[in-house]
């Protein structure tokens, strides 16, 4: 291989890199925002569960 291929697959491998981590942070990200999502779904129906208490 001659220097402009070694240059290219130097580069392909640091895109490739890059990917895998953008990848993972992606992946960690979904799994806060569904646990937040969770979160947040239980605590609008712990409200309206205590409004209904309070109102019949």
């Amino acid at each position: 291989m001659d220097d402009f291929e070694n240059k290219l697959l130097d580069k392909l491998d640091i895109m490739n890199k890059n990917i895998s981590d953008m990848n993972v942070r992606l992946t960690e990200f979904e799994g806060k925002t569904e646990k937040t999502l969770t979160t947040l779904s239980g605590k609008m129906k712990g409200n309206h569960d205590l409004l209904k208490i309070s109102f019949t």
